[in-house]
């Protein structure tokens, strides 16, 4: 038995490395493929020119927030944004209506198979963790010191592998909206340079304005 579970203490690391195996009871990746909806990460950026971009700014976040959205960044020159998917190109739309388009794209990345792997791989580890941790209470000294070590190694991926499930499926339940700005101000004239002297004595703007 003691043999059984030195030799245990160091099975985990080769398990960890291979290819994990679906459990008993879980669907497979292709198998979730097939039965459910692919999901689909949506990645949109928007290039406005405008003119007033405090204004612009808060009619966006407005729209946004009207559709069930909400900003993660907010810059002068900036908007990060996360809306339902089944809004996007609707909200394009309306924010492209707030300036001059500059450019525009809209793309769609099928997560499905890499949310379906992290999910097995966790499935995998946690069974992993189960199994040893049964065996802490009939290990010896030297054993149970080498089963934590390795238990503690598998916290360390558990955590890292939910990490980027959650980022996955964050990116999925929400599409990704940037949008940057460029501004255009009107700008007034100082100063007119003309060889007639009466000229430039005047008030150009207000003297423009007067037609």
């Amino acid at each position: 038995m003691r043999t059984f579970l030195l030799l245990l203490c160091f099975l985990p690391s080769a398990l960890l490395a291979a290819e994990p195996v679906p459990l008993a009871g879980h669907p497979t990746r292709t198998d979730e493929g097939e039965r459910g909806a692919r999901q689909t990460a949506i990645d949109a950026t928007l290039a406005l020119k405008v003119a007033h971009p405090d204004q612009v700014r808060r009619q966006v976040l407005e729209l946004t927030k009207q559709a069930g959205g909400y900003p993660t960044l907010v810059s002068d020159g900036r908007l990060d944004l996360r809306v339902p998917p089944q809004q996007v190109e609707a909200l394009l739309t309306q924010f492209s209506q707030t300036g001059l388009v500059l450019g525009r794209t809209l793309q769609r990345s099928d997560r499905t198979e890499v949310i379906a792997d992290l999910q097995a791989r966790l499935r995998t580890k946690r069974d992993i963790f189960q199994r040893l941790r049964a065996f802490l209470d009939d290990s010896n000294v030297a054993a149970t010191l080498k089963v934590e070590r390795s238990m503690t190694a598998l916290v360390s991926d558990l955590e890292r592998l939910r990490s980027e499930l959650e980022v996955e499926e964050a990116n999925v339940r929400n599409a990704s909206v940037r949008i940057t700005f460029q501004f255009h101000q009107e700008r007034r004239v100082d100063q007119v340079i003309s060889p007639f002297a009466w000229l430039n004595t005047l008030d150009l703007e207000q003297f423009l304005g007067a037609f």
